[in-house]
């Protein structure tokens, strides 16, 4: 269901990094540089429509404009064994 929420390629990965399994926090890069983390899966609210919504630990949901996302930063998190 949440893979209908993809129109392009960028919105693919952005859908496809939301549901991968261990997952690995992300930023989304819009055309004016802003990069918006989603450090969980549960932050990043795909809803129909033309933006995508991110929850903030402080509470704020950023609304993004689907055409304004021009990119996607994937960080890798390093597990630490002892």
């Amino acid at each position: 269901m949440e893979s209908s929420y993809a129109r392009n390629p960028i919105e693919r990965v952005i859908v496809d990094l939301k549901l991968q399994v261990p997952f690995n926090p992300f930023r989304i890069v819009t055309a004016k540089g802003e990069k918006i983390l989603v450090a969980e899966p549960e932050m990043l609210l795909l809803l129909p429509g033309e933006y995508f919504h991110v929850a903030q630990r402080s509470g704020q949901i950023i609304r993004l404009p689907r055409s304004e996302v021009v990119a996607v930063e994937e960080l890798k998190t390093t597990l630490t064994v002892r």
